[in-house]
């Protein structure tokens, strides 16, 4: 029975390897993809998640954790496809993740109403309206 299991072990296990190894191979396709948009820069976040997780799966792949190996390659070619699409939308509306819209921009930098340009705001404060409590 002993001769029996240990061949029968050792196929199972060089199969898991051998599952876990395609989609280890899956991943870093997917990851290539995204790096072809250049997912760093138009998806940063789903590209350093992405890069974690394939960190961490080569790791567990490394110690014979097929099964964890697996399941990280399995994110890591979700979260890249997701960051490839990210990048491509992102590039087709010229958005730069982390920096100001134009647009938001100049709301954003858009004295009150009242300031002339290059006015500071002034050092008094207004008068109160008559008959108001000064405070004094």
């Amino acid at each position: 029975m002993t001769r029996t299991l240990l061949p029968l072990t050792m196929l199972l296990g060089g199969c898991l390897a051998t599952k876990s190894t395609v989609y280890m191979v899956k991943a870093e396709q997917a990851l290539a993809t995204a790096n072809q948009v250049e997912a760093q820069k138009w998806a940063p976040y789903q590209w350093e998640q992405a890069q974690a997780f394939m960190v961490k799966a080569r790791e567990e792949w490394g110690t014979s954790d097929y099964g964890a190996a697996e399941e990280l390659a399995l994110r890591v070619e979700s979260v890249s496809a997701q960051a490839a699409e990210v990048a491509r939308q992102n590039q087709a509306k010229g958005v730069v993740p982390g920096t100001v819209l134009p647009e938001r921009a100049k709301k954003l930098l858009t004295p009150p109403p009242g300031y002339r340009d290059g006015e500071s705001a002034p050092a008094q404060p207004a008068p109160a309206p008559s008959g108001a409590w000064s405070g004094q």
